[in-house]
């Protein structure tokens, strides 16, 4: 399998999330609306839930949504709860 997808050729087949990022990373700058779940652990349902009510923002390329990775980034931290909070 072609390291990342500027090596492969047109006819191969590949999923791309086996791909590295061109910049050497390991993560990619956006993931897709599936792998953005996964990442966070949550469901689709969830996912547009957020969308809609502006707590992650995506972006739009063609009909494609993309949730970038800093966005993902940022969204962890807004929802951590302190060991106070646990209660």
């Amino acid at each position: 399998m072609p390291r990342n997808i500027f090596d492969a050729r047109p006819d191969e087949r590949f999923n791309s999330s086996e791909f590295v990022h061109p910049s050497g990373g390991d993560d990619p700058l956006c993931y897709s609306i599936a792998a953005a779940c996964r990442q966070l652990g949550i469901g689709r349902t969830k996912l547009y839930e957020m969308f809609s009510s502006g707590e992650l923002q995506y972006i739009k390329l063609g009909k494609r949504r993309l949730v970038e990775r800093t966005a993902l980034q940022r969204l962890v931290p807004a929802h951590r709860v302190g060991a106070s909070d646990a209660k």
